[in-house]
C-alpha cells in the first residue's frame, strides 16, 4: 500500500469513525440485512413462486438470524479498520 493509500484510508475511517461505533454497526448490519433478503428471495425463484420465495424470507426465525448475523459482522468490521487504522496511525 502506497503512502497516498495509507493516508486516504486514515483520512476516510477518521470521518466514518467519527459518526460513532453504533451507528457504523447498524449501516452495516442494515446494508447485509437487504441483501442478503433480496439475494435469497432472488435464489428461490429459481425454484418457488413470487410470493412462495417472498413470504418464506419473510418468516421471524429467518429475519432475526440475518440481523444478529449483520449485526456481528459489523462489529466485526469496525474491529478490523479500527485495527488496520491504529497500526497505519503508529507508523512513520
Amino acid at each position: 500500500m502506497t503512502d497516498y493509500e495509507k493516508q486516504r484510508f486514515i483520512e476516510h475511517w477518521e470521518v466514518r469513525r467519527a459518526g460513532g461505533k453504533t451507528r457504523f454497526v447498524l449501516h452495516t448490519a442494515l446494508l447485509f440485512f437487504v441483501m442478503v433478503l433480496v439475494v435469497t428471495i432472488l435464489v428461490d425463484l429459481f425454484s418457488l413462486s413470487l410470493s412462495e420465495a417472498v413470504s418464506s424470507n419473510f418468516m421471524l426465525e429467518k429475519l432475526v438470524s440475518k440481523a444478529i448475523f449483520g449485526i456481528l459482522l459489523g462489529f466485526l468490521n469496525w474491529y478490523m479498520m479500527e485495527r488496520q487504522y491504529r497500526k497505519m496511525k503508529e507508523q512513520p
